[in-house]
């Protein structure tokens, strides 16, 4: 046997290993730890409601109750949105051209504003006099299109560098 071999017959044992001590360590969670309660000591008094927001679960069951998961599933709409809309994996490091088919910059990063209701591309216009990169925010819908090639129309670099700074720490508040 080859070294290779026998470095990944030891990292699988290894790994195995390691979930036969999880497996092992699953015990019943129905009793608090030390107090001597059980499972139907600690249930809900009859005619309580859990706190919002909680997760509720089905009587008898340790599953959530139904509903919980298709609160959390896409809208038919939002399906849809899902489907026409863009991977920011895909779009990040796009050269920016515009209208004029001239580059003026690549996205550097998306930054999504608290409430959902808009994006900003950070645009990196390359060096500025000299000294590292300069980036702006420009918020998405002012693009003309970003899918295949990302177009910012009637902007010249020149245009995007005399927008203010955008500096990560003023918007995340580091």
């Amino acid at each position: 046997m080859n070294l290779k071999r026998i470095r990944q017959i030891i990292i699988a044992a290894i790994c195995s290993f390691s979930l036969i001590g999880i497996a092992a360590a699953q015990k019943d969670m129905t009793s608090a730890p030390g107090t001597g309660t059980t499972g139907e000591d600690m249930k809900s008094a009859p005619g309580t409601t859990a706190a919002p927001g909680a997760i509720t679960t089905a009587p008898g069951t340790n599953t959530p109750a139904e509903g919980y998961h298709s609160a959390l599933a896409p809208t038919a709409a939002e399906s849809g949105l899902i489907a026409t809309g863009w991977r920011v994996s895909k779009l990040n490091k796009a050269t920016i051209y515009n209208d004029a088919n001239e580059k003026v910059g690549k996205i550097d990063d998306f930054i999504v504003t608290k409430d959902g209701s808009l994006t900003f591309a950070i645009v990196n216009l390359g060096r500025f006099l000299g000294y590292g990169n300069y980036l702006v925010a420009i918020p998405v819908n002012r693009f003309s299109q970003i899918v295949p090639k990302a177009i910012l129309p009637g902007k010249t670099k020149a245009d995007l560098e005399k927008l203010p700074r955008f500096e990560y720490k003023l918007i995340l508040g580091k």
